[in-house]
């Protein structure tokens, strides 16, 4: 007589007490009973298949004749005939099950009808026991002890477990993610508060020598710096210190370009104050024209993209000039559309660009670009600056006095500690200066005995935290009416 092979299958996601049950009695008429596990690839259920045919193994690991095979996307009847079985168990529960139950038999049937369906009805303990009773049970953190194998219970556990964990490794993470953007996410404003205040000698040489006279000459910067949610914080917490949009700040440039703009003004400066020292001090001053700053160039410039702002235009089509107006009133006869080359320098660097000449807003043919003189003051003096990091224009009047005392050599200063701001221009006119409270407030750290500022007017609210201030200002204009 021929072995009698059984095959059980299911999905077990999970195996309850009394899918056991129904193998546990199917294995004692059958030489041998498979278990089948069968899974569709695109579904996911509850627990991975792998996962799900350990439990099985676990809890039937008494069982000397049942043995576990898994099926993915098969039909019952084909495994089946890969391992010889001669009947399929199913197990009913109820009225429902055998009308179900029935219809798959009949089917199966149909597809191989050398193969036996065998019905087993459930143990009575086990009747409503079902594995998506089991999962909701799961999903809400009941007790399943009761109704599974202890395997299933301890990979639930570890399931809870892990999800925990996950949970609390999610919350972290989230948690960091808003640490992080809280300190560095970027706000479409700027932050202007105190910066720092600078001993000139630091940055200026004049003819190779060292000044070793007591007191200094010191330029006060604004500290400005992206806004980020905890620098808004500490904005709204500190005295001095500003919240102003990005538009308002760089002019609705880009941040590359506003710093570059803040070059070419420290550069204007420091010519300003050489020329106005030397001038001041009756020495021999020129300066030298070495090309025009580009200041801005015009959307349909075809040097949009190319030339940037601050680089220095030297020639065009290879002809160079001795001012700005030489240069736009050769432009101005190029024809419209013509072909131009632009030698330039950008970061030192000689460069060249080609493109057309272009109409420009006022009517006249141009490259479309805004720009200025590009000077350079030359003397017998040697005064060299390493101002590298630093820009603007406010720090050309503490410039000027640092220079024109080294050059005079009067000690003006008298070890006082001097702090100031102030635009220079080249016929010797102190310009006026945003952000004088802040600045005051970096002179004040320092101790300085004398603040220079241009006439701009102290607000009762600044001279109030600082009442240090209120009297110097009395001071300095008790020595201007002298």
């Amino acid at each position: 007589m021929s072995d009698r092979i059984g095959l059980f299958a299911g999905s077990f996601d999970p195996v309850t007490n009394g899918h056991v049950d129904i193998i546990r009695r199917a294995s004692g008429l059958f030489d041998k009973l498979y278990v089948g596990l069968f899974y569709n690839k695109d579904k996911t259920g509850l627990f991975e298949p792998a996962r799900r045919q350990i439990m099985l193994k676990e809890a039937l690991g008494d069982l000397k004749n049942v043995e576990v095979v898994a099926a993915r996307d098969s039909l019952a009847v084909d495994i089946a005939r890969q391992h010889q079985v001669t009947h399929l168990v199913r197990g009913l529960r109820n009225a429902q099950d055998l009308e179900y139950e029935a219809n798959l038999a009949f089917f199966n049937s149909q597809l191989a009808q050398e193969i036996e369906t065998v019905f087993l009805l459930t143990a009575l303990d086990y009747r409503y026991f079902s594995s998506s009773r089991i999962r909701e049970l799961i999903h809400f953190g009941a007790d399943i002890s009761p109704y599974v194998p202890q395997g299933v219970v301890k990979e639930v556990e570890k399931k809870c477990e892990n999800k925990q964990k996950f949970k609390w490794w999610l919350i972290s993470g989230i948690s960091l993610i808003l640490l992080l953007m809280v300190l560095f996410f970027p706000l479409p404003y700027y932050l202007e508060m105190p910066g720092g205040a600078y001993d000139i000698r630091s940055v200026v040489t004049v003819n190779h020598k060292k000044d070793k006279e007591k007191g200094s000459y010191n330029f006060v910067a604004v500290s400005l710096s992206k806004a980020t949610p905890i620098k808004v914080l500490y904005a709204w917490l500190t005295p001095f210190t500003e919240i102003t949009s990005a538009k308002e700040t760089t002019g609705g440039v880009s941040d590359a370009d506003y710093m570059r703009i803040n070059q070419f003004y420290m550069e204007t400066s420091q010519n300003g104050a050489i020329y106005e020292a030397l001038t001041l001090a009756h020495k021999k001053a020129n300066f030298n024209y070495m090309g025009v700053y580009v200041l801005q160039v015009s959307k349909n410039s075809t040097f949009k993209g190319v030339l940037n702002i601050a680089d220095t235009v030297t020639g065009v089509n290879d002809k160079t000039f001795h001012s700005s107006k030489e240069l736009i009133k050769y432009v101005s006869g190029l024809k419209l559309s013509s072909k131009v080359s632009v030698q330039y320098t950008s970061e030192n660097k000689k460069k060249t660009a080609k493109g057309k000449v272009i109409k420009l807003s006022n009517g006249k043919n141009g490259i479309g670009i805004g720009l200025v003189d590009h000077t350079k003051v030359t003397s017998d003096d040697k005064i060299e600056f390493s101002t590298n990091g630093i820009g603007g224009p406010s720090a050309g009047l503490m410039f000027t006095l640092d220079i024109y005392d080294q050059l005079v050599k009067e000690d003006l200063c008298k070890g006082r500690i001097i702090a100031g701001t102030g635009t220079i221009g080249e016929d010797g006119t102190v310009g006026d200066i945003g952000g004088a409270d802040m600045k005051v407030a970096a002179a004040d750290r320092i101790n300085a005995d004398i603040f220079f500022v241009p006439n701009n007017p102290v607000s009762k609210a600044t001279l109030k935290k600082i009442p240090k201030l209120s009297l110097i200002i009395k001071k300095l204009n008790r020595l201007l009416k002298n």
